[in-house]
């Protein structure tokens, strides 16, 4: 009977042991699970803050080109240059009146993240005054009508592909960076 008890107890000992590592396992999976995903959710943040400066970069490049060259080509690069990504920060390129980035601030004025130009995000400046959506296709205009005259449907077509708004555009979307200079309708003859 001893025998008997002895084994009967080893057995509940061993059946406690590996219930309790069991348990512990479980919660050390269950750790090392959250800690991956704090891990996974971090670098994907600052993958996007990377990427924020990059844009931030690349436009600050084109506008110091046109500043250094002081051309028109240069400036038509600029204005026809998009960066894409997602600005709001809510995971979804759509469209967004806010940046959670402070060095790109939108100032309340619409973009779509799939195709945002650097005039929204980075303020070329020069002399007193600063590159917009009119600056830009005021220069466009000139250019194709000018330096490279064109038939007038191909300096449209050019106007619009220089000036895209997005493909989440919507005429309804008042505070869309194109409805504020264009009112939905953009023409070199206006």
């Amino acid at each position: 009977m001893k025998g008997q008890s002895k084994a009967l107890e080893l057995v509940i000992v061993l059946f406690v042991l590996v219930v309790v590592a069991w348990v512990v396992i479980t919660l050390f999976q269950s750790l090392i699970q959250e800690q991956t995903q704090k891990l996974q959710n971090i670098q994907g943040k600052e993958e996007l803050k990377g990427k924020a400066l990059e844009s931030y970069n690349y436009c600050s490049q084109l506008c110091n080109a046109y500043l250094s060259s002081s051309s028109e080509k240069d400036l038509i690069e600029f204005c026809s240059a998009r960066v894409s990504f997602d600005i709001n920060g809510d995971g979804v390129l759509s469209y967004a009146e806010k940046s959670v980035y402070p060095k790109l601030s939108l100032g309340g004025v619409g973009v779509c993240e799939d195709s945002i130009p650097c005039f929204a995000i980075y303020e070329c400046k020069y002399g007193e005054n600063v590159i917009t959506a009119k600056t830009c296709k005021e220069a466009v205009c000139h250019y194709f009508s000018e330096v490279l005259p064109v038939e007038e449907d191909v300096k449209q077509l050019k106007l619009n592909e220089v000036l895209s708004p997005g493909k989440c555009y919507k005429a309804t979307q008042i505070f869309h960076w194109y409805n504020l200079n264009f009112n939905s309708t953009l023409s070199c003859n206006e």
